[in-house]
């Protein structure tokens, strides 16, 4: 071997020595880092940080303050808590509050214990042999909660999309929210205690259950308990009181977004976009929940009508030049114009009813034009010969999709119906079909003997609205009599308010603070709100039938 060979041979042998020197040190300070990162002695001054309203409204009109440029300041009462007040002008499209990405708190990215978490649901996934059911909300109530009874913060590598992004002020401010969020009153309906959500069911309207959250978070610690080293998270996680808790302030507080927001907002490589997806491919990929601190101080935009639909944008921006070095979440409205002294409110979610308001959220809506109730009537299907049911199925009163004998298997032994009645749609035609079918005379059945008529029929029932004068009153008769009796069962509405009345009148401010006193407010302004949906379907019969005989008498005049 010639002396150039040898020269070039440790040459290379240097650079590879330099590099596994480069990269044992790269490891060792990673490592050292991330224990530093998770030392909990680190974290004492945090832990015994202690707050009262006062520090919570001084923080709160500090920081919105500074992440609005001045556009924005800051209330209090005791019924609606914090309220976002404009300071300034605000136009609509105008964004007025810019956040740090890195205040968001998700699943998706790392964070301790979340190895064991994952590897659970995936066990459960197995055992089960069906796609992960359990909810993202869960794990980022797991993940708030083990940060704050651990560290009473965020770890700083866990801000950001790099370890170094989170500062000794970010963790402050994370320490301040989470102690916020740690006193929260909140009155979703998963909050409530038995003898409250008895009372609802005594003085309120019929609901649909929601899968017990105990269901959910039971099967997951059996999951942990059996992979026999996850003993220290177990031991975090253990009280079902305090996770409910989180897992309540993460629900209220919940922005779902797509999983591309998440990639922008973070600002992440195609290659390492991939990679977390994989990572965190037990969700569907396309839903990322994030919890946005101080964004949801905001109290709900609460709609005055159907046309009063103001949507709120969310945009990626970059980096604030004062306040942070990774992009920033803005918010913009549509609404026309805020000026001075208007609450600057947002919009949870859209078009939702009253009582999924207050089983989602925890509160209620005023006149809420999406109100909505369930009727539970008689099954008249069971009363339907073979040619109205196929009649039935042609006009919407039936799944057209579904074959008749299937139909009777699932409905045939059912006493009852269940028909949502919406102040945004009446009638609820499936209802009202099934009386027309039940009111269309023999000889009309008997007319509807090939597919062209039956078709004939119900393009002149979408045209015309009804089939003929006396049907149509009819099947509007038999709708006023089954909602008049559906709105006559329980209390009038005058003796919810009463109840309000009496509750303020006794209670006072407190009223708002006291959990009892509070939820029964709440029962009964939510059953107002189901009662109005009952009126407003009682009203439109009643013109319908009206409208219906005035033309039939003006017909007759005429001619």
């Amino acid at each position: 071997m010639n002396r150039k060979s040898q020269i070039l041979i440790i040459q290379m042998k240097l650079i590879i020595y330099c590099g596994l020197v480069l990269l044992l040190v790269h490891f060792s300070i990673g490592e050292k880092y991330q224990k530093s990162c998770y030392n909990k002695d680190n974290y004492i001054d945090y832990k015994d940080a202690k707050y009262a309203h006062q520090d919570f409204f001084d923080f709160f009109t500090q920081q919105v303050k500074k992440y609005s440029d001045g556009k924005l300041s800051l209330s209090h009462s005791q019924e609606k808590g914090f309220q976002i007040i404009a300071e300034s002008e605000i136009r609509a499209g105008e964004f007025f509050l810019f956040l740090p990405v890195k205040y968001i708190l998700q699943v998706f990215s790392n964070f301790q214990y979340k190895g064991y978490i994952i590897n659970a649901i995936k066990n459960l996934n197995r055992n089960k042999g069906q796609k992960n059911d359990i909810p993202q909300t869960l794990v980022l109530a797991l993940r708030i909660l083990i940060g704050w009874k651990q560290y009473g913060t965020i770890p700083w590598c866990e801000m950001g999309n790099h370890k170094k992004d989170g500062t000794v002020e970010d963790m402050w401010f994370m320490n301040k929210m989470m102690s916020y969020y740690s006193q929260l009153k909140l009155d979703d309906f998963h909050s409530w205690t038995y003898p409250q959500v008895q009372y609802y069911k005594q003085h309120g309207l019929p609901y649909e259950l929601q899968t017990s959250r105990e269901y959910y978070y039971n099967g997951l610690m059996k999951e942990l308990k059996l992979m026999g080293n996850a003993t220290e998270l177990i031991d975090l996680i253990s009280n079902f009181t305090e996770v409910n808790h989180w897992w309540s302030v993460v629900t209220t507080r919940n922005h779902g977004g797509m999983s591309i927001q998440w990639k922008l907002m973070w600002n992440l490589t195609d290659s390492r976009y991939q990679r977390d997806l994989d990572d965190n491919d037990i969700w569907e990929i396309d839903n990322v929940n994030f919890v946005i601190p101080l964004l949801d101080i905001m109290n709900h935009y609460a709609p005055k009508s159907m046309e009063d639909d103001y949507s709120f944008k969310l945009n990626i921006f970059p980096p604030h030049p004062q306040y942070s070095k990774c992009n920033s979440i803005a918010v913009s409205t549509l609404i026309p114009l805020l000026i001075p002294g208007d609450e600057v409110t947002y919009v949870y979610n859209q078009q939702m009813e009253s009582f999924k308001y207050l089983q989602s959220y925890g509160f209620t809506v005023e006149n809420n034009p999406f109100s909505a109730a369930l009727l539970r009537a008689q099954n008249y299907f069971k009363m339907l010969s073979a040619n109205e049911i196929d009649v039935c199925r042609i006009v919407g009163c039936l799944d057209i999709e579904m074959e008749i004998e299937d139909f009777y298997n699932t409905y045939r032994n059912h006493s009852k119906m269940q028909f949502q009645l919406t102040k945004l749609t009446t009638p609820n035609l499936n209802l009202l079909n099934i009386f027309r079918v039940k009111f269309l005379s023999e000889e009309g059945l008997v007319d509807l003997t090939n597919q062209q008529a039956k078709l004939l029929m119900a393009n002149n029932l979408r045209q015309n609205h009804y089939w003929g004068y006396q049907n149509e009153l009819l099947s509007i008769m038999k709708y006023i009599n089954v909602a008049q009796s559906f709105y006559s069962k329980g209390i009038p509405i005058q003796k919810d308010k009463n109840i309000i009345q009496q509750l303020m009148q006794q209670y006072g401010s407190d009223a708002w603070v006291n959990d009892d006193i509070r939820r029964k407010i709440l029962t009964h302004q939510v059953t107002i709100e189901k009662k109005q949906a009952k009126q407003f379907h009682i009203l439109y019969a009643l013109e319908r039938g009206i409208d219906i005989i005035f033309r039939n008498v003006k017909f007759d005049l005429i001619v």
